[in-house]
C-alpha cells in the first residue's frame, strides 16, 4: 500500500510539473521552460513529453545541438514519436540551409491584438519548404504585390508563398485603394504555414472593413469547427434570404461571400504560439 501510495503522489508532482512548464513556454519564458522540464527528466528520465518540450525550448532559445539531443532522446525511449522526429528533421535542415545563427524577425505583439473586421487568418499555397524550414511561430511576414500575385516573404525578401485566389484578389483590390497590412506566422505543421494578416490602415476611400464575412474564434487557430462559424449578424443573416434587398456594400461583396479565412478576437502572442505546441501535443496523443 504504501508503494501505491508514494507512486500516486508521483504522478501528481509530475502532471503539476508538467503543466508549469507547459505554463512557462506559452509565456515565451524559455530558459525557465528548459529548467522546469529538466527538474521533471531528474526525476522521470524516461519522459519522453518532457524531452519534447525540452528540446521546443531549447529551440527558441537558438540552441540547437542542444535541442537536437534531447529529441535524439525522445525519439530513443518512442520511435514512433512524431514530435521529435519531425523537430529532428527540422534542425537538421536547418543546418544544411546556414539557418542556425540566424536572428528570426519576431513580429509585434500588437499584431495579435485586433478589431473585428480588421484581421484575417489564412494558410498559404505554393510553400516554399526550404524557406520555411527557417521560420518559427510568431515571426513577422511581408505582404508583397507581384503582378496579379500577392506573395508572402521574409523580412529578408525570401518568398514564403501565396495567398489564396479570393483572399489574394480582395486584399489586391484593398491595396490598391491605398489601405495597408501586416502580417505574421501563427503556426506552422509540416509543410503548412499559417498567417494572421491585419489591416494597419484603411483609406477613407475604402468602404467597410477589410474582411466583412471572416469568421469569429477566440483563438487563432486555423482549423475551425462549422459549428462554431458565424457569417455575420442577425441583421446580416436575414438580408441574405431569398427575396431580401441587398444594400450596394453587399452586393459589391458577393466574390467575398463563402470565405472561410478565420476572424479573430482579442489574441495575443503567446496563444499564436500555443496553436503550434497544442498540435504537437495532438501528434502525440495519436
Amino acid at each position: 500500500m504504501p508503494d501505491m501510495f508514494q507512486e500516486d503522489a508521483q504522478v501528481q508532482v509530475k502532471r503539476r510539473e508538467s503543466e508549469r512548464a507547459v505554463k512557462l513556454a506559452m509565456s515565451n519564458r524559455w530558459e525557465d521552460a528548459a529548467a522546469a522540464n529538466r527538474a521533471i527528466l531528474d526525476v522521470f528520465p524516461n519522459d519522453t513529453d518532457s524531452y519534447n518540450r525540452l528540446g521546443k525550448a531549447l529551440m527558441e532559445l537558438k540552441r540547437y545541438p542542444a535541442a537536437k539531443k534531447a529529441y535524439k532522446k525522445a525519439l530513443g525511449l518512442d520511435e514512433s514519436n512524431k514530435v521529435a522526429r519531425k523537430n529532428l528533421e527540422r534542425i537538421t535542415a536547418l543546418a544544411k540551409a546556414g539557418a542556425a545563427g540566424t536572428k528570426a524577425a519576431q513580429a509585434d505583439p500588437s499584431l495579435f491584438i485586433e478589431e473585428m473586421g480588421k484581421t484575417a487568418l489564412t494558410t498559404l499555397s505554393a510553400v516554399d519548404p526550404d524557406v520555411l524550414i527557417k521560420l518559427t511561430a510568431g515571426d513577422s511576414v511581408e505582404l508583397k504585390k507581384k503582378r496579379s500575385d500577392l506573395i508572402v516573404q521574409t523580412a529578408g525578401g525570401d518568398a514564403i508563398g501565396s495567398i489564396e485566389p479570393k483572399l489574394r484578389a480582395r486584399i489586391l483590390k484593398l491595396l490598391e485603394s491605398g489601405s495597408e497590412y501586416a502580417a505574421a506566422i501563427t503556426s506552422l505543421a509540416g509543410d503548412e504555414c499559417h498567417i494572421i494578416i491585419k489591416e494597419t490602415h484603411r483609406d477613407v476611400s475604402q468602404a467597410g472593413p477589410s474582411f466583412p464575412t471572416a469568421i469569429t474564434t477566440e483563438t487563432v487557430r486555423p482549423y475551425t469547427k462549422d459549428s462554431l462559424i458565424q457569417r455575420g449578424t442577425k441583421d446580416e443573416e436575414a438580408a441574405k434570404t431569398p427575396g431580401a434587398p441587398r444594400s450596394e456594400e453587399d452586393a459589391g461583396d458577393e466574390d467575398w461571400e463563402g470565405e472561410s479565412v478565420a476572424q479573430v478576437g482579442t489574441v495575443s502572442i503567446n496563444d499564436a504560439v500555443a496553436a503550434e505546441e497544442a498540435e504537437d501535443a495532438e501528434e502525440l496523443e495519436e
